[in-house]
């Protein structure tokens, strides 16, 4: 029996080098099946294929792979049974040209959802163009466009995107005569802008270097790679931080080593993933509110004491670290005549000395001690001392004990 004529698609993943042959079982003693194929101008170039049926197959099917696009190509479809090979109809099918890609642009009235498709007629004669597009491993989606008397540019807008996500877009022109696909172009939506930021003072620990900024994400379905937020203020340089995330990723973020006693506010932008296309990004946030930091602090419980082994010209100095921060990097004592500070001595000792003693004061005279905490020079624009201050009076009666 004569097979009947294979069914020739262009359901394939590119129908520019590929076409897929189906054709259906006629004859229950097939030994194997044999596709051949050539370009509809040159008989001499003859492919084929033989396909051994599976038992209880009925429909059968093949993609030719390496062909030439836009070239037209017999197919003819043979079956073998113990009467010998026979052929059936050739049939033809021309594959798709090769066309420019679209220019793919956010120039959209919402950049987070939509993409603009611009594309340039190239074939003589066009009766639809088929835009499709689609995330890599989904399934496409696609739309006609039939108005095209006349015209030789075109464009159209794809909505319900998701923000910050790459997608594939390809245009397809179609005809009864030949039809053209377009090379892939990439672009990625934007991330959606940030909103709702607030500057917090942290809950615990240090208040003087540290501030903690949030804020949310207008839609629930976004792709981000990392958020930019910048630390501005009217008495220093704005401060930049990257806060590498997902869309899974906290919308919050704890500010570090930044200067003690300043009116800061923040801003937030999103930055989208990178893979296989360039970055894209938020607007810039609206900015927050104000928040201060809060004055380092100074050291703590300080105590003077006369247990020394001479009391009228010795004195003990102790105290304790500033609480809730760590990069002290020591500690300033000063002491002088109470209520005259042009006479003032000093001595710096390193942040592990919680003590010192002060020797040589001279017997009945009023004495102020001071002891500062010295901050490290990178935890403020210059290093800052604060000082804790206690005052103690030596009476004369003691130099006639």
């Amino acid at each position: 029996m004569v097979p009947g004529p294979p069914t020739l698609s262009h359901s394939v993943t590119d129908p520019t080098t590929m076409i897929k042959v189906d054709w259906v079982r006629r004859n229950n003693v097939v030994e194997l099946y044999q596709v051949s194929w050539w370009p509809s101008d040159d008989s001499t170039n003859l492919n084929s294929k033989n396909i051994y049926p599976t038992s209880g197959g009925v429909s059968f099917n093949y993609v030719i792979d390496g062909l030439t696009p836009g070239q037209s190509y017999y197919v003819q479809a043979a079956v073998k049974t113990s009467a010998g090979l026979r052929f059936s109809v050739k049939v033809m099918l021309q594959t798709f040209s090769v066309i420019d890609p679209p220019t793919l642009t956010s120039s959209v009235s919402d950049p987070t959802t939509m993409m603009r498709v611009d594309w340039q007629k190239q074939l003589d004669v066009v009766d639809v163009y088929v835009v499709s597009w689609w995330v890599s491993g989904q399934t496409p989606q696609s739309y006609e466009v039939t108005n095209i008397k006349g015209q030789t540019s075109y464009s159209y807008i794809i909505e319900g995107l998701t923000p910050g996500e790459r997608y594939l877009v390809k245009v397809e022109e179609r005809s009864s005569v030949a039809s053209g696909l377009s090379v892939l172009a990439k672009l990625r939506t934007n991330p959606p802008t940030p909103t709702n930021v607030e500057l917090l003072q942290p809950t615990d620990g240090d208040k003087s270097t540290r501030l903690n900024v949030t804020w949310k994400m207008p839609s629930s379905t976004f792709h981000v790679a990392s958020y930019n937020i910048t630390l501005s203020s009217s008495a220093h340089p704005s401060i930049s931080f990257t806060y590498n995330a997902s869309e899974n990723s906290p919308t919050q973020y704890l500010l570090e080593n930044i200067t003690p006693t300043t009116s800061y506010v923040a801003t937030v932008q999103a930055f989208s993933p990178s893979e296989g296309t360039p970055e894209t990004l938020s607007e810039v946030s609206s900015p927050s509110n104000g928040r201060n930091t809060a004055p380092l602090p100074p050291p703590t419980n300080l105590r003077l004491s006369d247990s020394v082994s001479d009391p009228t010209t010795i004195i003990r100095v102790e105290w304790n670290k500033p609480q809730d921060i760590d990069d002290v990097d020591g500690y300033k004592i000063s002491w002088f005549y109470a209520f005259n500070e042009s006479f003032i001595t000093q001595h710096n000792v390193s942040d592990d000395v919680r003590s010192y003693t002060i020797t040589d004061l001279s017997p009945g005279y009023n004495y102020s001690v001071d002891v500062g905490a010295v901050y490290k020079a990178g935890l403020a624009s210059t290093i800052d001392t604060w000082r804790t201050s206690k005052f103690f009076f030596y009476c004369v009666i003691s130099l006639l004990l």
